[in-house]
């Protein structure tokens, strides 16, 4: 709704700068003529308001359902800005289900008999919700599926993609072009059973099997990478993607299994350390690539198929650091030794 300013005045240039005077005869001054919009449109913008959160059942400060608009109740505004705000709350954990073959986006994917189609539904679902301290866990059936983009989410808690751990494959997200799965902002979310792969790459986009940006923050625990046109995996701008595992190795991707840059990283958990299988062969720029002050934190509880990669084991440069505890230069996969510069460290 714009401002209707008072009624035959010269339209204003300046926000507001036509207020609405009152009059005054001990001075001789007219008051402003108040247009009838300036009291139905405000009128119907408040009833707005309370008719939605009547009609979505939403409930006011004291728990109680938000009624239809009536001049009984002159709090009804308030009670309806509460309710509203409040039901983008979340009050418990939250499941949505997800089946590429049985699945309708037109679903509300509160069950499996009422599944979305895309991943990027149930994204889109979730988002307008604050967690609230309350995690939301995605139920994926076995398909495969077009790339996800994961946005920013509100308030504490993880979303959790549940794929199928012991078979990843069976979940699969195949893009034609640009990364798999790309998280961009503010949120915790966990990938647990899916198969990543990319086929190519683009202007500005990077074929990565997962990439990450900004303040996000992931965890990658059992995943397959197929084949990617650039990356299996991409940290940059701040963001941390951390590896649990297990990890297997079914593609090759040219540039690099992991890369970080503009402080971007890559953490393999030092405790819970992931098994590594690579099954075929890989002809890679390098293992690891890091530069711009990104970090890289590489532990494996053990690693099979090592002698299936070609190329660079590590490449830290540009204040970037690469850490395997001390392991030595011959840890990470590769036939050609590491190598460091511009204040690069591998320790």
């Amino acid at each position: 709704m714009k401002y209707n300013q008072p009624y035959g005045m010269p339209e204003e240039d300046v926000l507001y700068s036509v207020p609405f005077v009152n009059g005054d005869p001990s001075i001789a001054r007219a008051g402003s003529i108040p247009p009838a919009e300036s009291i139905e449109y405000d009128q119907r913008e408040i009833i707005a308001v309370i008719q939605w959160a009547y009609d979505h059942g939403y409930r006011d400060y004291a728990a109680q359902l938000c009624q239809a608009p009536t001049n009984a109740d002159l709090t009804q505004l308030l009670k309806a800005i509460f309710g509203i705000m409040n039901s983008r709350m979340l009050q418990a954990p939250r499941e949505y289900w997800v089946n590429g073959v049985t699945g309708d986006d037109a679903n509300d994917g509160s069950s499996s008999t009422k599944a979305f189609k895309t991943l990027q539904k149930a994204q889109n679902t979730l988002v307008r919700f604050n967690l609230n301290g309350f995690n939301v866990t995605v139920n994926v059936a076995p398909a495969t599926y077009a790339p996800l983009v994961c946005g920013s989410i509100g308030g504490s808690g993880s979303v959790i993609w549940e794929g199928d751990p012991a078979t990843p494959s069976n979940c699969t997200v195949a893009s034609p072009q640009g990364p798999a799965i790309a998280v961009v902002g503010v949120g915790d979310y966990h990938f647990n059973g899916f198969k990543l792969q990319s086929a190519s790459n683009g202007p500005g986009i990077v074929g990565d099997g997962i990439e990450t940006w900004g303040p996000s923050t992931v965890t990658l625990w059992s995943v397959d990478f197929g084949f990617c046109f650039d990356n299996h995996m991409y940290a940059y701008n701040g963001s941390l993607l951390g590896v649990m595992g297990p990890i297997r190795i079914s593609g090759n991707a040219p540039r690099c299994h992991a890369e970080g840059a503009s402080g971007g990283r890559v953490i393999h958990h030092s405790l819970n350390k992931p098994n590594l299988t690579i099954a075929v062969p890989c002809s890679m720029i390098a293992w690891a690539l890091f530069g711009t002050t990104s970090q890289g934190w590489f532990f494996y509880n053990s690693i099979t198929g090592f002698a299936n990669v070609t190329g660079k084991k590590y490449d830290a440069s540009m204040n970037s650091i690469i850490v395997t505890g001390g392991a030595g230069g011959n840890y990470l996969p590769g036939t050609v030794a590491g190598t460091t510069s511009s204040g690069g460290q591998y320790v």
